[in-house]
């Protein structure tokens, strides 16, 4: 699993995630997933965790909401296909540092 969060898609620069499968001694691409609600510099694939067939993804800048925010997309795969199956926002406000 790669992540290519400057990669250019139908709104800018909003990042993209491809999919490799190991076959025959080659990586071959499987499977491309692209930001499910794009938005221009939105850094989708900025981190990728993948564990057995759970792929989470982060966007770095989720502008969906107001104010700062990062999100992460949780997809199961099932068979060759990846399905979303959460979107996790953390948000905080411009100026405002978020408590730990």
């Amino acid at each position: 699993v790669v992540g290519h969060p400057k990669a250019e898609g139908f709104w800018g620069s909003s990042g993209r995630v491809y999919v490799f499968e190991l076959l025959n001694g080659d990586w071959n691409l499987r499977f491309l997933i692209n930001p499910p609600d794009s938005g221009y510099a939105q850094s989708f694939g900025r981190a990728v965790v993948l564990r057995d067939n759970v792929l989470v993804i982060q966007k770095g800048n989720d502008n969906t909401v107001v104010g700062h925010s990062s999100a992460l997309f949780i997809y199961t795969r099932s068979g060759l296909t990846w399905i979303l199956k959460a979107k996790l926002v953390s948000r905080y406000w411009s100026g405002i540092t978020p408590s730990h």
